[in-house]
């Protein structure tokens, strides 16, 4: 038996798979049909300027907030005082939170290098693998909330976990295999799998250090994406003297059509848009769940993404024709890995092998029938007392 087990603020990894789906749409669409070949710090800029400007705006009105509530002496006003204001002693000193955003921030932008600029640079890599290989992320953030952070392991997660690196696994071996067949396996492949992984443990460490301030130092979620947007800020500022941002944008102006820019100044703009959406619902997720949650919001959506590049003709395909064999395995082992999302972050409780245990729905329910069971024994001795 299988239960759908609905909790309290599903809505913040709902909008973070929202946002990052239509992001990464956003992104084939500036690059694959509009055909701009962006710098890396131009793209850069734009990620954590979207967080610095989404940061600070949200922390402002926080403040403003809290600000108001401290003239008026109602309950209601007082208990949201409390929720919102983070002026509370810090477990660890301000020097070292605020080292622990710049090397968050550092992993962010050294991930975003590789993905946005390094990758595509590989000559005959399918387009598709990035996001093939992202359940990589969910066991790296796995790994290290277990070792730093301590946290207890249930059946489901066990269960979870390897089923999505059994996949992960696959996924690599049919990589590597139908390239041999193909005839089309060179020391890139190996080289670019290695580096995938890698920058999805960067990430892995960026949320297991947030997670850390968040919980251990509870400093307020949009003060420390702020702060991670002006780091990343000044570390795009540093490379934009080994890359000058201005000179793809130029070249892009003067060959292109009025209209064509029109479009990319318009994406660009969705494109600021949703980074800000985006990491706004992820370091709230992280909050209110763990890395693992937000590992897997990320590639929620993932499926639809390997349809969209095979009906479009953009990868899965061999010498220009396309491979179903290699679509159709793909895409299976993409939805079970999901499956496998799915049933850690307990939006499905399984009701075998003792998988349901201490998972929030059973919990909540045996504290529900526990309170219901209290409940009727008071009445009953109200009743025999009369």
């Amino acid at each position: 038996m299988i239960k759908i087990g609905l909790r309290n603020n599903l809505l913040y990894p709902l909008l973070l798979i929202i946002f990052t789906f239509f992001r990464r749409i956003l992104s084939v669409v500036i690059s694959e049909l509009l055909k701009f070949e962006s710098s890396l710090s131009f793209l850069t800029f734009l990620m954590f300027f979207s967080e610095f400007i989404t940061g600070l705006i949200i922390y402002i009105y926080q403040l403003k907030f809290i600000k108001h509530n401290k003239k008026t002496n109602s309950k209601k006003s007082r208990i949201k005082y409390l929720v919102l204001n983070n002026k509370m002693s810090y477990h660890d000193s301000k020097f070292k939170i605020y080292l622990l955003i710049f090397i968050a921030t550092y992993f962010d932008f050294v991930e975003f290098i590789l993905t946005s600029y390094y990758f595509p640079q590989f000559e005959n890599i399918s387009k598709s693998l990035i996001i093939r290989l992202g359940s990589a992320l969910t066991l790296s953030s796995f790994i290290l909330y277990y070792f730093l952070l301590k946290i207890e392991i249930y059946n489901h997660h066990k269960f979870s976990i390897i089923i999505i690196f059994v996949c992960l696994l696959l996924i690599i071996i049919l990589e590597i295999s139908f390239n041999i067949i193909y005839q089309t396996l060179n020391e890139n492949h190996f080289i670019i799998i290695f580096l995938i992984i890698i920058s999805l443990f960067f990430i892995g460490f960026q949320d297991n250090i947030e997670k850390y301030l968040l919980e251990f130092n509870f400093i307020n979620p949009f003060e420390m994406l702020m702060i991670e947007g002006l780091f990343g800020i000044i570390l795009t500022f540093i490379y934009s003297f080994i890359e000058n941002p201005i000179d793809n944008i130029i070249e892009f102006y003067q060959k292109e059509k009025t209209i064509k820019i029109i479009y990319l100044i318009i994406c660009l703009t969705l494109f600021i848009i949703l980074s800000g959406g985006r990491n706004s619902y992820r370091i709230l997720t992280n909050r209110l769940y763990s890395p693992m949650t937000k590992a897997i919001a990320d590639s929620f959506l993932d499926p639809l993404l390997i349809l969209y590049y095979f009906f479009m003709g953009i990868d899965f395909k061999f010498k220009n024709e396309k491979n179903i064999l290699y679509f159709i395995s793909n895409l299976i082992l993409s939805l079970i890995i999901l499956f496998g999302g799915i049933v850690y972050s307990e939006l499905l409780v399984i009701y075998h092998f003792n998988l349901e245990k201490n998972t929030h729905y059973e919990v909540a329910r045996r504290a529900s029938d526990v309170e219901s069971i209290s409940i009727v024994d008071n009445i009953e001795m109200l009743s025999s007392n009369l």
